[in-house]
């Protein structure tokens, strides 16, 4: 079961447009599933923060960010990902990143992020790792 846990700011671009993100967290026996949703670019990088690291003073186990909904992928949405990322070492966890999309993927092997996150194809081979 799916919980909205956190939202970005949004707004109307086009008639049946919104930008920003959106993200839905639930629990597995592992740790966490956050599903993002829109574009993570400057307005939206305390998003993860406010909503994620909380989680991790209980244990966090496995933070997956399901990113098949993630539309765009801005330079300091990338930087509030590392910031998560090194929360979740410090608190003893493991981030990985599942389900990007082509052009999400592009941009973390272009940036060489590819290697500095752990990724998965979805998100329940990253449970399953």
């Amino acid at each position: 079961m799916w919980h909205r846990a956190c939202a970005g700011r949004s707004s109307s671009r086009e008639a049946g447009s919104v930008s920003g993100l959106q993200c839905q967290v639930r629990r597995h026996d592992k740790g966490f599933v956050a599903r993002l949703k829109g574009t993570f670019g400057s307005v939206e990088t305390d998003t993860l923060d406010k909503e994620l690291v909380p989680a991790l003073g209980a244990a966090p186990g496995r933070i997956i960010l399901d990113l098949s909904g993630l539309e765009m992928l801005g330079s300091a949405g990338v930087g509030a990902m590392l910031k998560l990322r090194r929360k979740v070492d410090e608190a003893g966890g493991k981030l990985v990143l599942a389900d990007a999309p082509e052009n999400i993927m592009k941009i973390l092997e272009f940036s060489e992020l590819h290697r500095v996150f752990t990724t998965a194809l979805t998100v329940d081979s990253a449970m399953h790792d």
